[in-house]
């Protein structure tokens, strides 16, 4: 039976708690609208992330098995990685439709836009990778799993060119929640202007949590307390985005 590292377990839970959460919401935000074309992006942004953070759970407890489930749960990682960029395109042309409706897009411009990410996630896939190293971060290739005893961790193999295609979606998302702020302090109607707040905020706790979790990954801390501050900001993100909803529903009642 391969060891399962403490900080490993412990991050399980979070994500498990995270899928749950960021489920309800997606649900809750299509419930409001159904039909509504801004309401269907919010709900298959989050279930993008669903996916994300469900493939990121597989990797990282179960990667050290065998060289075969190394394989597959690398490719499990590349199908994350390309959900988290379509999650993050979703949330920034949410605003085009937010502030000037369905007709204002662009398709052309929504074409390029589109081959544009298609491009970093195709890069992404090609360079990204989960790795398993020993104590000393030495990697342990594939073909020497499962490794012996409990000196190893699972960590990505995160190089330069990964960090620069990374900042793509990441400053997109703040780049939108900068717009959706900006248009929220136009709003006069209290209740609308706290819905929007709320769920503004509630996106900004992605990438608050992306740049967390870059930041402790160059000095390479490994801790279970510093995955739970990670994963903490993460929950806040869809519990935000529910009491937005919550609110929503009481200015209806």
């Amino acid at each position: 039976m391969v060891y399962i590292n403490p900080v490993e377990q412990f991050a399980l839970i979070a994500k498990l708690v995270n899928i749950l959460l960021f489920t309800i919401s997606a649900f809750a935000i299509l419930r409001q609208k159904r039909d509504y074309i801004l309401n269907k992006m919010y709900f298959a942004a989050f279930l993008c992330w669903v996916v994300y953070i469900i493939a990121d759970a597989f990797v990282f407890v179960l990667l050290p098995i065998s060289p075969a489930v190394h394989f597959i749960g690398n490719r499990l990682r590349d199908i994350g990685v390309i959900a988290v960029l379509a999650m993050a395109f979703l949330i920034y042309k949410s605003y085009d439709i937010i502030k000037g409706g369905q007709d204002s897009i662009n398709k052309t411009r929504l074409y390029i836009e589109i081959g544009i990410f298609a491009i970093i996630a195709v890069w992404l896939v090609i360079i990204d990778s989960v790795q398993v190293y020993d104590l000393s971060y030495n990697l342990i290739p594939p073909e020497d799993l499962p490794p012996p005893g409990t000196n190893y961790i699972v960590q990505p193999d995160v190089g330069i060119m990964t960090l620069i295609l990374s900042a793509v979606p990441f400053a997109l998302f703040i780049y939108t929640v900068i717009m959706l702020l900006l248009l929220t302090r136009k709003v006069d109607k209290r209740q609308l202007k706290k819905k929007m707040f709320l769920l503004t905020i509630g996106i900004a706790f992605i990438p608050a949590g992306m740049l967390y979790f870059i930041l402790v990954g160059i000095p390479n801390i490994y801790a279970w307390w510093i995955t739970a501050i990670g994963y903490t900001i993460w929950t806040i993100s869809p519990i935000l985005i529910w009491l937005s909803q919550l609110t929503s529903k009481k200015d209806e009642d």
